[in-house]
């Protein structure tokens, strides 16, 4: 009966594992509830009767459960082969916008003109201001941070071209008081033969010097009327020619070009040498086609240098050529002149038409006259050397 009985007690313990096995749980709180009960001991909630209703509640949470885990795999899975496949991506999208940027800044450059009134040119009595462009160039570095570099490029234009065969251009800072000296080639007056020889390479100038040669007054190379001053002595002056006289002035090829020196004394003697000489004079000469046009071209570009002309005069002579002066003046006893020469009404064959421009330095005269009366006195010093010497040669 015992033996029985054992067996009966193993059998309802085994039975009961077999049901705690299964799983009677709670469907609301998910705790282990007793077989048969009709509400749940842990949260009270009310208990289907069917056996089967637990073990589906179980089976759906185990279900639900295993959906999220492999749900959770797969994300995982896809972030692991997105990563590589953004990593390749981002860098090109960040050039094209990149790209995009530049060719939309550099698209857009700014240019500004603005008016800026430059140092003031002689104008006698007119005040002229000269327009400057400024460019400016904008440039933008392709990059996040947008960084912008500006350049800036300043452009000054002259009417007047500086070629090392036109004058250079020489500004005014008052317009009314001249305060420009007008020279010839920037070379100052009162330069020597030798200096100016050295400073004009390109033209290669060579002289005419000697009692045989005409002293050439501030008139004869302005008007070139030969109403010169009467010097009592000859041979006091240089001329300078250029083998190289056919050069660009102003866009104008020049027939001839003449400088005009006069001797200077040194310590009371007159050398007659290069370098003891002074510059005061220099002349361009034109044969051009259109004489009208020519004139009025150069007219304005040395008005655009000098001013507007001082003085203009006309005058004709009897074989019916007509003349036209037009006259500058500047600092320090300073002129140039323009002379016209239209021969279109003239009788004679040997004529032409011509301009003249003649750059002077007033004191020109003075310095004539100084030479001559220093040589003057040389040759009377020089003849009371030899008053009681006893020398009766050649007698």
């Amino acid at each position: 009966m015992e033996e029985n009985k054992n067996e009966q007690n193993s059998l309802e313990s085994t039975t009961q594992e077999s049901n705690s096995t299964n799983g009677m749980f709670c469907p609301s709180c998910g705790s282990r509830i007793s077989e048969g009960s009709s509400f749940c001991s842990h949260c009270g909630a009310k208990l289907n009767s069917d056996k089967d209703s637990g073990m589906k509640t179980i089976s759906e949470k185990k279900k639900h459960s295993s959906g999220i885990v492999a749900w959770l795999i797969t994300l995982a899975v896809v972030l692991i082969l997105l990563v590589p496949i953004c990593s390749f991506l981002i860098p090109l999208v960040s050039v094209s916008t990149s790209d995009d940027s530049n060719s939309s800044s550099t698209s857009t450059t700014t240019q500004v003109t603005t008016s800026v009134p430059e140092l003031t040119t002689i104008t006698r009595g007119t005040t002229k201001e000269t327009t400057v462009t400024t460019v400016t160039e904008t440039t933008t570095t392709p990059a996040t941070t947008m960084t912008t570099e500006t350049t800036t490029k300043a452009t000054t234009t002259t009417t007047v071209p500086t070629t090392e065969s036109s004058p250079k251009i020489t500004f005014a800072t008052s317009v009314q008081n001249k305060t420009v000296e007008i020279t010839f080639r920037d070379i100052p007056w009162g330069t020597s033969y030798a200096d100016a020889k050295e400073l004009l390479s390109d033209l290669d100038l060579w002289k005419l010097a000697g009692e045989s040669y005409k002293i050439y007054s501030v008139e004869d190379i302005t008007l070139g009327d030969y109403k010169e001053i009467s010097f009592e002595k000859n041979d006091i002056n240089i001329i300078g020619n250029t083998w190289n006289s056919h050069i660009d002035v102003a866009g104008y090829t020049t027939e001839d070009i003449t400088l005009f020196f006069a001797y200077v004394p040194v310590d009371g003697v007159l050398t007659k040498t290069e370098e003891d000489s002074a510059l005061y004079g220099a002349r361009y000469e034109f044969k051009p086609e259109n004489l009208s046009e020519a004139a009025d071209d150069l007219k304005e570009k040395l008005s655009s240098l000098y001013g507007e002309p001082d003085s203009t005069k006309t005058d004709s002579d009897i074989w019916g050529n007509k003349y036209t002066y037009i006259t500058w003046t500047g600092k320090r006893n300073t002129e140039v002149v323009m002379k016209i020469c239209d021969s279109s009404q003239c009788s004679l064959s040997f004529y032409y038409d011509e301009i003249y421009i003649s750059y002077v330095w007033l004191k020109g005269d003075e310095l004539l006259q100084t030479a001559c009366d220093t040589l003057i006195q040389n040759e009377k010093d020089a003849e009371s050397k030899v008053y009681g010497d006893g020398s009766t040669g050649g007698l």
